[in-house]
C-alpha cells in the first residue's frame, strides 16, 4: 500500500501524534508502559524546549487510551498487559498565558477543547462554572465549584 506523507509533519516543531512517525525513545516508552500499568503512578515529563516532550506525551496518551501501536513498534509488546487498561486523559501544556497554579487549574477546569479538555468528559447539559476562588488557608489551595 502506498501512502503520501506530508514531509513537514514529524520534521518540524509540530507535535507528533501518529505512532508511525514517532521514532526512538524506547526506554521512555518502556518506562511509560510500566507507569500506566501501575495502580498508583504519576508521569511527569520535563526538559528543554523543543526536545519532544509533547510528542512523547501524545504517545503516552495513546497508550493510556488503549492504543499500543507505539509499544509494539518499539519491540515492547511483552509489556502489554493481558487485561488492558483504558484511562480518560486530558492534555495541557503550560504556555506564556499560565503564570501560576491558579491559572493552570482554571484552564484545566474550564477548557472545552473537544479532543483534550477535561470538560469534554462531562455531559454538556447543565455544565456551568459557578465559582472560582482562592481560599485564605495556609496551604494556598484553591476552591473550585462546578454546579449543574
Amino acid at each position: 500500500m502506498f501512502h503520501l506523507l506530508d514531509p513537514e509533519v514529524g520534521f518540524t516543531s509540530a507535535v507528533i501524534k501518529d505512532p508511525q512517525r514517532f521514532v526512538g525513545r524506547t526506554q521512555l516508552i518502556s518506562n511509560a508502559m510500566r507507569a500506566v500499568n501501575t495502580t498508583s503512578s504519576l508521569i511527569a515529563v520535563f526538559g528543554k524546549r523543543g526536545v519532544g516532550k509533547s510528542s512523547l506525551m501524545r504517545q503516552i496518551q495513546l497508550i493510556a487510551n488503549g492504543d499500543y501501536e507505539i509499544v509494539t513498534r518499539a519491540g515492547l509488546h511483552h509489556l502489554i498487559p493481558e487485561r488492558k487498561r483504558r484511562y480518560y486523559t486530558v492534555f495541557y501544556t503550560c504556555d506564556s498565558k499560565i503564570e501560576n497554579a491558579e491559572e493552570l487549574l482554571l484552564r484545566i477546569c474550564t477548557d472545552t477543547d473537544s479532543e483534550d479538555g477535561l470538560l469534554r468528559l462531562v455531559p454538556d447539559r447543565g455544565k456551568e462554572l459557578a465559582e472560582f476562588t482562592r481560599s485564605n488557608s495556609n496551604d494556598q489551595s484553591t476552591d473550585l465549584k462546578i454546579l449543574k
